[in-house]
């Protein structure tokens, strides 16, 4: 008997849940990879509508990526406050007292609240948000 090939199984891996968030690490991950998500979608999906017909040739100029590209790295503190907010709100419940969460420095996961922007590049100097 012939062994399997392993290439086409390969594709069964889309179809396999992602292991359960178990620990901080793994809830930084996670919150991070649905942060990145949320605000690319967005900033894609809002573009292709704007653009209409067009958007395919505004996406292949280089000029509109590298916008995209910071305005992707811009949104992206937004983002994870969303994401951050839907999870506390989903853990809520299965966590203590909310006034002692609050009151205990250590009641939170501080590395899965603060995001990695180390690894984004940075900005030029002028493109720095401007608070009113």
């Amino acid at each position: 008997m012939r062994p399997i090939p392993e290439e086409p199984l390969r594709l069964f891996e889309l179809f396999r849940r992602r292991p359960p968030v178990r620990d901080a690490r793994a809830l930084a991950d996670f919150i991070d990879r649905q942060a990145a998500f949320l605000v690319q979608k967005g900033i894609y999906e809002y573009s292709r509508a704007r653009a209409g017909h067009y958007a395919k040739v505004l996406f292949a100029e280089s000029g509109f990526q590298n916008a995209v590209e910071r305005s992707r790295w811009r949104a992206y503190p937004l983002g994870l406050a969303m994401v951050a907010e839907l999870v506390e709100g989903v853990l809520r419940p299965y966590g203590a007292d909310r006034n002692v969460q609050l009151d205990e420095p250590d009641a939170y996961p501080r590395e899965a609240a603060r995001p990695r922007l180390p690894d984004h590049p940075q900005l030029p100097e002028g493109d720095a948000l401007q608070h009113p």
